[in-house]
C-alpha cells in the first residue's frame, strides 16, 4: 500500500515461477491519483505483462462497482507489455497495479501523484473511524463510501430523494421523515447500508440491510451495525435531487460482533 507522491520502481532480481505482484495506491477521500510510467521493460514474448486498474480489484470484484463507474470495465482494467502504458488518472481515491515479470533486470518505474478532487464520489476510507458526508452533487450517479472493517454507522443527517423547500428548514430541525424500503415504494433515490465479507469488494454483491430515503437533520439513535467484514454506505441517485447523507463510522466492538455477526452474516 502506498499513499505518498513519489517515484516507485520494481526490477526482477532472479528468475522464478510466474507470480502475480500487486501495488495498491490509496489517497485521502478527496484525492485522485495520477500514475505515469517513467521506464518500462516488460516483454510480451517472455510471458510478462502489467495491468492498470482504475479502482481496486480482488477475486474478480471491483471497486467502484461496474455500474457505479463512468467508464466500462474494459477501459478501467487494461493489460500492457512491450509498449509503455499511457498515463492513468483515476476517478476515485484508489488505484491498483498488477504485474508478472520473469527475467532478471526487467521491470518498470512510475511517478505517482495524488491531487485534490473537489467532488469525491466513490471512496475507500484509509481510516477505521471518522465522519463523512456522501453526496451526488445533483448528478445522476451512484456513490459509495467503503471501510474495509466491521463498523457501526451512526446517521447524523440526510436529504435523499426529496427537495428542501424555502421556509421549512426550521420545521425540519424538529421533524424527521425517513422512509424505509424506498425502492419498493417506487422511489428512485435512496441510501443503502451494506456489509460483505472481506472478498466482497463490489458493493453490489454485499448484503443490503437498510434502504432509506427522505430527510432527517437531527436523527435520534439511528445506528447501523455492519459486522461482516467490509462496510459500505451507497447512495443511489437519479439526478433529480441533490442527495446528501452524513454519518459517523467507528469500529464495531467485540461485544457487538458477538451479537450481530451470527444473525447478519451468512456462512461463507
Amino acid at each position: 500500500m502506498r499513499d505518498k507522491n513519489g517515484i516507485y520502481y520494481y526490477k526482477a532480481t532472479e528468475s522464478h515461477q510466474p507470480t502475480v505482484c500487486m501495488l495498491f495506491l490509496q489517497g485521502d477521500p478527496d484525492q485522485l491519483i495520477e500514475v505515469e510510467f517513467k521506464s518500462f521493460d516488460i516483454s510480451c514474448s517472455d510471458g510478462e505483462l502489467i495491468s492498470l486498474v482504475d479502482g481496486w480489484e480482488q477475486q474478480g470484484q471491483y471497486f467502484p462497482a461496474e455500474e457505479d463507474h463512468s467508464l466500462p470495465l474494459a477501459e478501467r482494467h487494461r493489460l500492457y507489455c512491450d509498449d509503455k502504458p499511457s498515463k492513468l488518472v483515476t476517478h476515485q481515491n484508489v488505484a491498483m497495479i498488477h504485474w508478472i515479470i520473469l527475467k532478471p533486470g526487467q521491470g518498470f518505474s512510475i511517478n505517482v501523484r495524488f491531487f485534490y478532487n473537489p467532488k469525491p464520489c466513490n471512496v475507500i476510507s484509509k481510516e477505521p473511524a471518522g465522519r463523512y458526508t456522501l453526496s451526488n452533487y445533483g448528478h445522476e450517479k451512484n456513490c459509495t463510501f467503503t471501510v474495509i472493517y466491521p463498523v457501526n454507522i451512526k446517521l447524523l443527517g440526510m436529504v435523499v430523494g426529496t427537495k428542501l423547500m424555502p421556509g421549512v428548514s426550521r420545521q425540519m430541525e424538529t421533524e424527521n421523515r425517513i422512509l424505509r424500503e424506498c425502492e419498493k415504494r417506487g422511489y428512485r433515490d435512496w441510501v443503502e447500508i451494506k456489509s460483505g465479507y472481506p472478498d466482497s469488494l463490489d458493493p453490489t454483491f454485499m448484503t443490503s440491510f437498510w434502504k432509506l430515503c427522505g430527510y432527517a437533520l437531527d436523527p435520534k439513535n439511528m445506528n447501523f451495525p455492519l459486522p461482516c467484514g467490509i462496510s459500505s454506505v451507497r447512495l443511489v441517485s437519479s439526478g433529480v435531487y441533490v442527495n446528501s447523507v452524513e454519518f459517523d463510522f467507528e469500529n464495531l466492538a467485540d461485544s457487538e460482533m458477538t451479537v450481530y455477526k451470527p444473525k447478519m452474516c451468512p456462512e461463507s
